[in-house]
């Protein structure tokens, strides 16, 4: 008898340590912003957030106002930030009739996406502007609107930089290969098919009159098989959904509650 419970006692530090564990763990998962849906959900104040779910259960007696969800989703680990911009830009949105929301399906939004690309057997980064684009059944998916990459503008023996002709993209022969809506869950893994798959070239590229020059010089690249996406390096979200403001969503891998997706850069827009 004297044996077990002198085992049942040393078992007893573990167990509460396992239990504290794993309430941390619950902890951190709830609050860490997965991915960038989720921060729309808790910027939208949406019961549906899984953050929500998570106080019903462990914390129902704590409120969680718009303020407290709004003020989490900033990067807590900056030094820099403007206070009083924040506490603005907090009470805008707060205080608005009706609500103010981001919305997935809605523009002024996008994805940055610093890539490294092999030109003509050289690697290069190419950072790509992804934007969410609306089809006529109701469906939607990623596409690429814009790029920066100097190196693809060419220049005669002086320097000066070259006209370069607008892109003419091919009639794409499967109108099913694109970037689908949910890319963005896997960082974006599947961008490679934007030079891969060259025949439907034109379910990836957004659709415009005009193209900059960077993104007709590297459309042209792609199609004459000079250019081959290899991986995506590092990701930001940019959102003008807000009046008079600009947010910027970065990734912050850390053990705490203020982790994820958070906002590390609000500007305000002049009117």
């Amino acid at each position: 008898m004297k044996l077990f419970f002198g085992f049942f006692i040393v078992l007893i530090p573990s167990f509460l340590f396992a239990q504290s564990y794993e309430k941390e763990y619950v902890t951190l998962f709830a609050w860490e912003v997965k991915q960038i849906d989720e921060f729309i959900e808790r910027f939208n104040d949406s019961d549906d957030a899984l953050i929500k779910e998570y106080n019903k259960e462990y914390q129902p007696k704590v409120v969680l106002t718009r303020e407290k969800l709004l003020k989490s989703l900033f990067n807590a680990s900056k030094t820099d930030w403007n206070y009083t911009e924040i506490t603005s830009f907090v009470q805008q949105v707060i205080t608005s009739n009706p609500p103010l929301l981001l919305d997935f399906n809605a523009e002024n939004w996008y994805a940055n996406v610093t890539c490294t690309v092999l030109w003509k057997g050289k690697p290069k980064t190419v950072l790509c502007k992804l934007k969410i684009m609306n089809l006529p059944d109701g469906s939607c998916k990623w596409v690429l609107s814009d790029v920066s990459a100097k190196f693809l503008l060419p220049k005669d023996a002086n320097g000066k930089p070259l006209p370069i002709e607008q892109p003419q993209l091919p009639m794409p022969n499967n109108k099913l290969g694109s970037l689908n809506p949910m890319s963005h869950t896997n960082d974006f893994l599947n961008i490679d098919m934007v030079s891969e798959n060259t025949k439907n070239l034109s379910n990836y590229i957004e659709p415009s009159a005009h193209y900059s020059d960077m993104m007709s010089a590297f459309i042209r690249q792609i199609l004459n098989k000079n250019l081959k996406i290899l991986q995506t390096n590092y990701i930001s979200y940019v959102f003008c959904q807000i009046d008079g403001w600009k947010i910027e969503i970065q990734q912050f891998n850390r053990p705490t509650k203020n982790s994820g997706w958070l906002i590390n850069k609000l500007i305000r827009i002049p009117s």
